[in-house]
């Protein structure tokens, strides 16, 4: 199987009879025609070069729909505010109350969606974000003021437990101003899933944001997870990625550093066994002058296992003063584990 006819019937089958305010229907129709013309990446696709798909979406998932009652109890972990998220959907009742705003997608208006889902991600050639905008429906915005300072950190709990389901889910974040929030992500699940997360964040003026995610998925699931990041003006970012479960999963990384003394820093840490497969795809992109970011990516590696890491800096030529490292490390402890690493630099300014 090369081709997505399933997935783009399936999507197309939901959007007859899912109506979604405007703002998210444009969205999903575009995705919808920019899927008709796609195939699933083979290694003739230079990002997608180690990581085959094919199989794991041969297994042809289940839509989620977001409309079954939640009647679970979940536990909380001590020193966190935690927000429990069942099946894609915000279990309020369940999590600690907070003081920051979070909006279902459907409620917010069409110009705050076009500022936040910048529109290059939007039908993009890369499956997996076009993947999940086909399918938008679930997903929440998150949004912390200029008051919001706070160094306790957002512990957010992502259970899945319907059996052979594809759950698709956008997320967006923005910090105003000197705000400061720090979120951890937990993402688990008790059956086979096709997990496909897309994050959009936005770093205002002088804030800090940090997000954190552990994925420990079932070992029969697929996972697919975008971080989509703009850093503006003395703002800092900061992300960790660590996968440990999940039969396949790839973890796709874009910042751009859009204003002066921006700062990213990306971390991540794969550690698989048996025939488990993670790819981290990176791409860290310096637009202007003044800006840092460091990258440090590791993996462990156990019987059959495979780790792949394309890591990405671009600087472009006005881009005077920037300090940008990335480092990627392996640790094999079998004959038959595999890691392929990639550094990439594409450098245009001469005083970097």
């Amino acid at each position: 199987m090369t081709d997505l006819h399933y997935y783009t019937e399936l999507a197309k089958k939901r959007a007859k009879v899912e109506i979604l305010p405007p703002n998210l229907a444009v969205i999903r129709d575009h995705a919808i025609h920019q899927l008709e013309k796609m195939e699933i990446p083979t290694r003739k696709n230079e990002t997608w070069k180690y990581t085959n798909i094919s199989k794991n979406l041969d297994n042809e998932f289940l839509i989620n729909y977001y409309d079954e009652q939640n009647n679970k109890v979940f536990s909380k972990e001590n020193g966190f505010l935690n927000l429990f998220f069942h099946n894609g959907v915000l279990d309020r009742e369940s999590s600690d109350s907070f003081d920051f705003e979070v909006i279902p997608l459907s409620e917010l208006s069409s110009t705050e969606m076009s500022d936040l889902i910048d529109k290059k991600y939007i039908g993009t050639q890369d499956i997996s974000e076009t993947l999940n905008k086909a399918y938008i429906k679930q997903g929440y915005y998150f949004h912390f003021s200029k008051t919001y300072h706070s160094n306790t950190p957002i512990l957010i709990h992502r259970i899945y437990d319907k059996e052979n389901t594809l759950h698709s889910e956008t997320y967006l974040y923005e910090t105003q101003s000197f705000s400061k929030a720090i979120i951890l992500e937990k993402i688990t699940n008790t059956c086979k899933s096709f997990v496909n997360l897309s994050h959009h964040i936005k770093v205002n003026q002088s804030s800090r944001f940090e997000i954190h995610n552990l994925q420990d998925l079932s070992s029969t699931s697929l996972v697919l997870q975008q971080i989509n990041a703009e850093v503006h003006r003395d703002g800092h970012l900061f992300h960790t990625g660590i996968s440990l479960g999940g039969e396949k999963s790839r973890s796709q990384i874009y910042i751009d550093l859009a204003g002066e003394n921006a700062f990213a820093d990306a971390h991540g840490l794969y550690a698989l066994h048996k025939e488990q497969h993670h790819d981290t795809s990176s791409y860290i992109h310096h637009r202007v002058a003044n800006t840092e970011s460091s990258q440090l990516y590791k993996g462990i590696l156990s019987d059959k296992s495979r780790g792949v890491f394309t890591g990405k800096v671009r600087i472009d030529k006005d881009a005077q003063q920037v300090n940008a490292a990335q480092l990627n490390k392996n640790l094999l402890l079998s004959t038959k584990a595999q890691a392929n690493s990639r550094p990439q630099l594409e450098i245009y300014a001469d005083d970097v």
